[in-house]
């Protein structure tokens, strides 16, 4: 009977630790993807404008000035 509950809770915590990394995993893709779009936006806009020498990102997704 011990040794049952050892291994339900060896199941239950190894499908949490499952669970985290996988969720970790998709945050980290879609981060880099929005990482990638910026770069693909700011390159765009720098062909389109003259004159813009550097474009700073603040912060992922936003931009200064912007309000929230």
């Amino acid at each position: 009977m011990r040794s049952k509950t050892k291994m339900i809770v060896l199941i239950i915590t190894i499908l949490v630790l499952l669970g985290i990394g996988i969720g970790v995993k998709v945050h980290m893709d879609n981060k880099n993807s929005n990482l990638e779009m910026q770069r693909s936006a700011a390159i765009g806009f720098k062909e389109v404008q003259s004159g813009v020498e550097e474009i700073k990102f603040i912060q992922d997704g936003s931009y200064s000035g912007a309000g929230n």
